[in-house]
Order: structure tokens, then sequence, then C-alpha cells
């Protein structure tokens, strides 16, 4: 077993995804956010949809920490510009007696 001290290692490359994965998170997460801003009227019955999906990604390519990262900078988001939903807004519940 070599144990010397003056052993030269090269050292280990770091992929991308353990190098930038709060860049990622941020960036992913206000991109999502323009989205949604720009497709509001679209995304009118599901106006988190594309915040939820920029939270999956980063969860997905960055692990755990950065995945609840992003939770909380898209709820962040979605609270201040969507707000909560109310019932007022359910059109689907108006045909139910």
């Amino acid at each position: 077993m070599d144990t010397s001290i003056f052993r030269q290692t090269r050292p280990r490359k770091l992929s991308w995804t353990e190098r930038w994965p709060y860049p990622l998170v941020i960036l992913s997460s206000t991109f999502a956010f323009g989205l949604t801003l720009l497709l509001y009227p679209y995304l009118e019955y599901a106006p988190r949809f594309l915040l939820y999906c920029a939270v999956l990604a980063c969860s997905r390519l960055c692990g755990a920490r950065p995945g609840i990262a992003a939770a909380l900078l898209t709820t962040a988001f979605s609270s201040v510009v969507v707000g909560p939903g109310t019932t007022d807004q359910a059109n689907w519940i108006e045909g139910v007696d």
C-alpha cells in the first residue's frame, strides 16, 4: 500500500452538475417564472405547472439539495405573482349543484 504524502495525483474533474447546481436552479426557476408570466392567459387553470417542471428538472439533474432550493424559490415566485388559488377561479365547479 502506497501511503506517500509526496505522491502526485491528478485532481478529479468535476461534472457540470457538481460545479453549477445552484446557478442552474436560479436560471431554470427564473426562466420558468418568466414563461409562466408570459403564458399566464393560456395557463389559467394550472399557472404553477411550469414552475413545478423546473423543480422536477432541478431535482432530477442536480440532486436533493438543489431540488429543495428550487422548490423554495419557485414557491416564492408563485406566491408573489400568481397568488393562492381561490374557489372563484374554479370554473369547472359551476356545473355541479
